[in-house]
């Protein structure tokens, strides 16, 4: 499981096809430490692991960097409603990708799966049943326990409903977009209150690039799906040896050590003028 586990990685990316025609990319850096910080935020001070306890939200750069190869990294106010969507889309994902991680550490995966294979291939329940052990009780009682009254919601839609309604609010922030009825009544609060508010969490701004870094934007209409992919390498390889255990030094720009750009181009061995036609040689080999 740990290896398979999405939020330990260090970079998570997104492709995304905006309107059938233009490619952009995101990638969310470090999600691993939004976990531990969530992990921290609902303990009480008593009860905090010691390995969390000096744990501070700026120890470790983390967050969004939102790439359009047309316009180049965005800021948060820079994003349109399409690119919004998009972004709340990619946060239900980490968000459930966090409560899957929660239900390996409780150790109740297996009946999370259970509960997803009985409502949603019931009909073929005798098929995959002994997967999940014959001796085990409270699937054989969910099996045979399972009826419906007339006054009360299908019980295979209200754990539906419950599954899905568990990614637009989490370690990674709230969905941008949620109905104040469906907030206020099935999102669960930090404090169990019957007022209490609903605990929202605060999407970050967006991370940008700083001066050092190289800055390759689309110079026509045809190469957006080009800049994507070296985006993407490029991040990887620039990065597989630097530390992002840093302190932002302008709030909502990467440290002057981070420097994308750096693997496809050294512009100190560049002349002035010839980046762009240095990027072109690197565009004809896609």
């Amino acid at each position: 499981m740990d290896r398979l586990n999405l939020l330990n990685n260090c970079f998570i990316f997104f492709e995304q096809n905006k309107g059938g025609y233009h490619w952009i990319s995101s990638c969310f850096c470090n999600p691993w430490f939004n976990v531990l910080l969530n992990i921290k935020d609902h303990q009480t001070p008593d009860s905090i692991p010691e390995t969390l306890e000096a744990i501070e939200k700026d120890d470790f750069i983390h967050g969004w960097l939102m790439f359009d190869p047309q316009h180049g990294f965005l800021g948060k106010e820079k994003m349109d409603s399409t690119m919004i969507q998009y972004c709340d889309s990619y946060v239900w994902l980490l968000n459930m990708a966090s409560t899957y991680m929660a239900c390996a550490a409780e150790k109740t995966l297996n009946d999370l799966d259970f509960h997803m294979h009985y409502h949603l291939q019931k009909e073929r329940v005798n098929n995959w049943k002994h997967q999940f052990g014959k001796e085990n009780e409270p699937w054989h009682t969910t099996i045979n326990a399972d009826t419906t009254e007339n006054d009360k919601l299908p019980e295979w839609f209200v754990w539906v409903a419950k599954w899905f309604l568990s990614g637009l609010n989490g370690p990674f922030g709230t969905v941008d977009k949620i109905p104040n009825l469906i907030s206020s009544n099935f999102i669960r609060t930090k404090k169990k209150r019957k007022k209490s508010k609903v605990t929202f969490q605060h999407i970050g701004d967006n991370l940008l690039p700083n001066m050092d870094c190289t800055f390759f934007q689309q110079m026509d209409g045809h190469n957006c799906r080009v800049h994507c992919v070296l985006f993407m390498v490029d991040l990887v390889l620039s990065q597989v040896d630097q530390t992002w255990h840093l302190k932002e030094e302008q709030k909502g720009y990467l440290p002057y050590q981070i420097v994308l750009g750096s693997s496809l181009v050294d512009k100190k061995l560049l002349k002035k003028g010839e980046l762009q036609s240095h990027l072109n040689c690197l565009y004809i080999q896609f």
